[in-house]
């Protein structure tokens, strides 16, 4: 078996790279790539068939090393949408399923993920008080929390529960396939996820994703004058620093001219989706 010289090691592995990166993979799926070929050298030294490890770990004695890693961290601020682009995706929402619509409001005011989302049941909710409990095992951090939803969304809320009833569904999972397939099922977060890509693609912005409706809300939350532990709180994050990338994106300075504003604007964005159930 013939294996390059140590010297032309490095230099594969940075063409193994510039491959994958060709390929517009992203960065976490070339992180996974590199570690598998880190992994395969380590089994040829292990089998003395090479001597040098081009993807070496931090602090590796005797490893070929140029000081700096191969994917190099890049952080990226969220896309936000502006209150323009915001109330075209809303208006090319605004014609879809009452189901669909929930869904998107329910998204927006809880900042959920799309596992949250769907994974909601009706036992979750405190009608009373217009609160939703997010289980800790449908969680990313494992953490129970509770998110609260505007007054505009109590009918259409009511409305969806009517027709649930209607249809013989009492309890369990709030979003439901309307597929004939499988009609009934819980709806998957794979389902939400073409649902928002359609609209995303109808209103001329297809960066927008399931995502970006928590990262919105969020962004809002923080314009309106929200303290940071109370983002990280109502957000569900274990690490406060994860929600100080929406303090920067809200501007703080304008937090004061913003106070209020956040109920007003859920109002208008319930009145273009819903308006249909006036």
């Amino acid at each position: 078996m013939l294996i390059p010289p140590n010297e032309h090691v490095l230099l594969l592995a940075e063409r193994w790279l510039k491959l994958l990166s060709d390929l517009g993979r992203a960065q976490a799926t070339l992180q996974l790539r590199l570690s598998a070929i880190r992994l395969w050298y380590d089994f040829l030294i292990y089998l003395d068939l090479c001597t040098v490890n081009p993807l070496p770990r931090s602090g590796t004695p005797g490893m070929l090393s140029t000081g700096r890693g191969l994917v190099p961290r890049v952080v990226k601020l969220p896309r936000i949408p502006d209150d323009a682009q915001w109330q075209s995706f809303l208006f090319c929402a605004a014609a879809s399923p009452l189901r669909d619509r929930l869904m998107l409001a329910l998204t927006y005011y809880g900042a959920l993920r799309r596992s949250e989302i769907t994974s909601l049941n009706i036992e979750d909710f405190d009608f009373a008080h217009r609160l939703i409990r997010i289980r800790a095992e449908t969680t990313k951090s494992r953490r129970e929390r509770i998110v609260c939803y505007s007054p505009a969304a109590v009918p259409v809320l009511a409305a969806h529960l009517m027709q649930m009833k209607q249809s013989g569904v009492a309890r369990g999972a709030l979003f439901r396939s309307a597929s004939d397939r499988n009609q009934g099922a819980p709806l998957s977060f794979w389902t939400w996820s073409k649902t928002v890509r359609n609209w995303a693609l109808g209103s001329g912005m297809p960066d927008i994703s399931t995502h970006t409706f928590r990262h919105l809300r969020l962004t809002h939350l923080a314009r309106a004058g929200w303290k940071l532990h109370e983002l990280a709180t109502y957000a569900g994050h274990r690490d406060p620093a994860t929600t100080q990338v929406y303090i920067h994106l809200s501007g703080r300075d304008l937090a004061a001219r913003m106070a209020g504003a956040i109920e007003t604007a859920d109002i208008r964005m319930a009145n273009l989706i819903f308006s249909q159930e006036k």
